[in-house]
């Protein structure tokens, strides 16, 4: 199931669940409820969400959220924002194919999402030329 999310008005909490449909076992649905009992919905999202902290974080008034998708072979993973009722889903930016999981979270009024994305740096091969150090001699 994963970590739970919370809305950044702190109203709803969201919950990753995996669920077996006919021809796609793989597929990702996200269960919102309202933190005081008096609602519940299922969003199937149209792409796997990565399994992380504060994934997906959920807009004020559970309309919308916004889900960094799991990386697949050769494919960049997105930040996408997926309307809760449409299931439509929008690119926000693509993500680096090698780095950190980006960290995403909303600011309290849920007007601005604040996100840290890291690559990772190439390897780099590197030679010292010892001929080019002298010895010191002590007397």
């Amino acid at each position: 199931m994963g970590w739970p999310s919370y809305s950044a008005d702190k109203q709803w909490v969201a919950f990753r669940l995996f669920a077996a449909t006919p021809g796609n076992p793989q597929t990702k649905l996200v269960e919102l409820v309202r933190l005081d009992g008096s609602a519940r919905r299922s969003v199937e999202l149209p792409m796997i969400a990565e399994a992380m902290a504060n994934n997906p974080a959920i807009l004020p008034g559970a309309n919308a959220l916004v889900v960094v998708e799991r990386q697949r072979t050769g494919v960049p993973p997105g930040l996408f924002l997926v309307d809760a009722a449409t299931r439509a889903a929008t690119k926000l930016l693509q993500l680096p194919m090698a780095g950190r999981l980006p960290e995403i979270v909303l600011s309290s009024d849920g007007r601005t999402l604040l996100y840290l994305v890291s690559d990772i740096l190439p390897s780099t091969v590197s030679a010292v030329d010892f001929t080019l150090l002298r010895t010191v001699r002590r007397p």
